[in-house]
């Protein structure tokens, strides 16, 4: 695969408009409409937060992870390709595939990942940078998940970690999906040798 991925509901256009308008830090007003909900961690709301916007998404789910270890996270996205949702996933490299590999060789990151693309799901690593450290959901061009909770066991049982979900508010998930789709083109296939 190769370009970025632009999901049925976002066109390249509006990505576009959006990149070239982006200027750094900008306030953006709260649509009527807009809910947050929010979330911590160890066990008190950001897993759950994390799984609800996978779960609700009927369209298309864009993933940015550094850590991406966690079987529920994995099985959620599976779930959502299977009801034909359109998911695409980008993951740190070192993280999943070098470093985060233990004394032992097992990569759960490099697990994770092949499971995804197993399935048919396009994932991609990102190695352009010392760490690939975000952790956002886009969900449906209107929803999006972020905050520091990674996709891991450890963020959801003994991190302290936050999530937030902002829901319905498009505008906000427009300039994450424009950043999401250049860091797409940066990334390449992962290194999967099973």
């Amino acid at each position: 695969m190769t370009g970025p991925i632009w999901a049925k509901d976002f066109s390249r256009a509006r990505a576009d408009e959006i990149i070239r308008s982006f200027a750094g830090s900008r306030p953006i007003a709260a649509p009527t409409g807009q809910q947050i909900e929010v979330g911590f961690s160890p066990k008190q709301g950001a897993e759950e937060i994390v799984l609800k916007m996978i779960n609700l998404s009927t369209k298309s789910l864009r993933v940015a992870a550094y850590s991406f270890t966690s079987a529920p996270v994995v099985s959620a996205l599976l779930a959502a390709h299977k009801r034909g949702v359109e998911v695409a996933v980008i993951v740190d490299y070192r993280n999943n595939f070098a470093e985060g590999c233990g004394e032992r060789g097992a990569c759960k990151g490099k697990h994770a990942v092949g499971t995804l693309v197993s399935a048919g799901i396009p994932v991609r690593v990102i190695d352009k940078y010392a760490i690939f450290h975000h952790k956002f959901v886009l969900a449906d061009s209107r929803h999006m998940k972020l905050g520091s909770f990674n996709y891991s066991a450890s963020a959801a049982t003994r991190n302290a970690e936050n999530a937030m979900a902002i829901w319905n508010n498009p505008d906000v998930v427009a300039i994450y999906a424009a950043k999401w789709n250049s860091y797409w083109s940066e990334a390449r296939q992962p290194p999967l040798d099973y």
